[in-house]
């Protein structure tokens, strides 16, 4: 990655939360001292407790003067009809519904707006796999979905903001594009902004994937919310593992997408046959999108291990070579999530139970191909 300057900042402050209210409470708190301006782009805003305290803290800081920006998806925002847009700009905020470009009765082509991003002041930033909704703050006993995200403070977010400028269009895109940021820190760290758009001819986390997991040479650490990889990718995992490098893949229990569980079971036990250990996370959805490699890189954020991501989403991931930051963050992974996953055992299954996964496997790889023109996403 080093040879890609032009996607990274150096001097940048990262904290990393793993979700729940902790995050929740940062975004509100930093959303409450803004001065100038938020930007926010992301796939669901929840009809619900937590997406309707986020609207509050958004209509206050309207009121006192910030330039307030949300994007949503259309479809993942789907609760979200034109009398809200009325109401929400009344009260002083630029909204928009990210859409389907072309339309032809019920085919659609185009992508979903699947990032999500905060931008305050060109000052804070934050990428992650969070959701604004109550399943990914936790309320109510309910423990929240294991995520990811992290806030930085830096360079970072101007840089952010204006690749997500882009989205926007006449006033609003250039007053977000001229948004100066802060100087970067000399005990800060470089910070990578990758996106995939395939409009745009954009691949950049995947290709940082390819990139860092092709240079391992000890150790590869995926959590993946819904693993459904391309050939390549799956050989080259597979070709690492044959070579002494160290696989392992964290994946969730119980999944929000039917068929997406038995699908990913598929790959299994070519993935164990080559010595690959795959573990799962059976306390709550597992969501996360992070992964490892040597101890020396890590990428966080929105994109999936799947064709939708590749190209049917707007994904923004973020990325770090910091030594001291990836191993603290590492060990926290290895201290307090690994303790509570199972270890998934070598096990050719019953012959019933092969089939429902080699049909779970042909219907997600066929709903794959069409989800794309449907524009319907995984969260």
């Amino acid at each position: 990655m080093s040879g890609e300057p032009e996607h990274s900042t150096s001097g940048n402050q990262v904290e990393v939360f793993r979700g729940g209210k902790a995050f929740f409470s940062k975004l509100f708190e930093r959303i409450d001292a803004a001065e100038k301006y938020i930007h926010i782009q992301v796939y669901i805003l929840g009809h619900d407790q937590t997406g309707n305290q986020l609207l509050d803290h958004l209509f206050q800081a309207a009121a006192r003067g910030v330039r307030v920006y949300l994007m949503l998806d259309a479809y993942g925002t789907s609760w979200v009809g034109k009398s809200q847009l009325i109401e929400w700009k009344k009260k002083g905020i630029h909204v928009k519904l990210f859409s389907r470009h072309f339309r032809f009765k019920r085919f659609f082509i185009g992508r979903r707006q699947h990032g999500k991003i905060v931008v305050i002041d060109s000052e804070w930033m934050s990428v992650g796999g969070l959701n604004f909704a109550d399943r990914y703050n936790g309320v109510e006993g309910h423990p929240p979905w294991l995520d990811a995200a992290c806030w930085v403070r830096g360079p970072a977010a101007a840089q952010l903001n204006r690749l997500a400028a882009v989205y926007w269009s006449g006033k609003d895109k250039q007053f977000l594009r001229n948004q100066h940021g802060i100087a970067g820190t000399k005990d800060g760290i470089r910070v990578w902004i990758l996106s995939n758009d395939w409009l745009r001819k954009r691949q950049e986390i995947k290709k940082a994937y390819f990139d860092a997991i092709g240079s391992a040479k000890q150790d590869i650490l995926i959590v993946a919310a819904y693993f459904f990889p391309s050939r390549k990718l799956l050989r080259l995992l597979l070709d690492k593992a044959k070579e002494g490098v160290k696989v392992r893949l964290v994946f969730s229990a119980h999944s929000d997408v039917p068929l997406i569980k038995p699908s990913m079971e598929y790959f299994y036990s070519g993935l164990q046959r080559e010595g690959i250990e795959i573990w799962e996370w059976k306390e709550s959805v597992l969501h996360a999108k992070v992964a490892f490699v040597d101890q020396r890189w890590v990428t966080l954020g929105s994109y999936n291990l799947n064709q939708l991501s590749d190209v049917g989403g707007l994904e923004v991931n973020i990325a770090f070579e910091d030594e001291q930051m990836v191993g603290d963050l590492y060990s926290y992974f290895l201290e307090e999530i690994y303790p509570k996953t199972q270890l998934v055992r070598k096990s050719s299954g019953a012959i019933v139970r092969r089939f429902e996964r080699l049909v779970a496997f042909l219907l997600i790889r066929l709903a794959l191909k069409i989800l794309f023109f449907t524009n319907r996403h995984p969260h």
